[in-house]
């Protein structure tokens, strides 16, 4: 008789955990999502949803890459003040998590960026453009850019170009086109990142390298998280059918959604 109750609870036990393993294969992944991270009202992050390719430029697929996927990206979701002085909500793509490549440190690349915004919206900076993930290579290069795993925001290009400058400190061209004017950085423009002003700040002393400090191109729109001079990430994964293209620097499928928040 012991030995039938022996295998009578055996069986039973053996029963929950197939019920249970059952349960985990026929509930929706949604269910098991992990709750969005709060650093205060108006400033989270979250898994990025299945959809949300949607509204990302093809050449960001990152679904089917060697470097990132979607489970290494976050949606960050926060308050920023408009050139207009209205207060707005945006959405960014972010990379989760970053392995310094010198001193292997780990850090939490998406809540750095929300404390980031957080400080300056406290401040009222105003933000009219922003961006970040775009899986793309770094211009007339075959090597990625850091947008390209989620470590380089650029904000206001509008105010912030790009130059491209010859040998002989003269200027060929602007990303995006036409925006010459922005070279004179004595400029006092609202959205005009300058050395020593609140955006600069809130990146450089959380150690982000800023392209307005570069020889060649002079990038005033960019930070990255790590210096250009840094080893590479190496390939996480094992196949992708992506190519990252050279697009244009700047495209207007940007993943980036600014919209005025709704008076209740």
């Amino acid at each position: 008789m012991a030995k039938v109750l022996k295998v009578t609870k055996i069986a039973s036990k053996m029963l929950i955990a197939l019920g249970f393993v059952l349960i985990i294969f026929l509930t929706p992944l949604n269910v098991f999502a992990v709750e969005p991270f709060v650093l205060s009202d108006g400033f989270s992050f979250e898994d990025i949803s299945e959809d949300f390719e949607l509204s990302i430029d093809e050449k960001s697929n990152f679904d089917d890459n060697i470097y990132i996927r979607r489970k290494d990206l976050r949606l960050l979701k926060f308050k920023c003040f408009g050139f207009d002085g209205e207060i707005y909500n945006g959405e960014l793509v972010v990379a989760y998590e970053a392995t310094n490549p010198i001193t292997k440190e780990v850090t939490n690349v998406s809540k750095e960026v929300l404390e980031i915004l957080k400080e300056l919206f406290e401040k009222e900076y105003p933000i009219d453009k922003i961006s970040c993930f775009y899986f793309r290579n770094i211009g007339e290069t075959d090597r990625l850019s850091q947008h390209a795993y989620g470590l380089a925001i650029d904000i206001n290009y509008n105010k912030n170009p790009c130059l491209i400058i010859d040998e002989n400190g003269e200027i060929l061209r602007t990303i995006p086109k036409d925006l010459e004017k922005y070279a004179d950085r004595t400029l006092e423009e609202k959205g005009m990142i300058k050395i020593g002003d609140d955006c600069y700040n809130a990146f450089t002393k959380r150690f982000w390298e800023w392209g307005g400090s570069w020889d060649n191109p002079k990038d005033f729109m960019h930070f990255q998280k790590f210096p250009s001079d840094y080893p590479k990430p190496e390939p996480k994964y094992k196949k992708t059918t992506v190519d990252p293209k050279d697009p244009i620097a700047i495209d207007p499928k940007y993943p980036i959604i600014i919209e005025p928040i709704e008076e209740d």
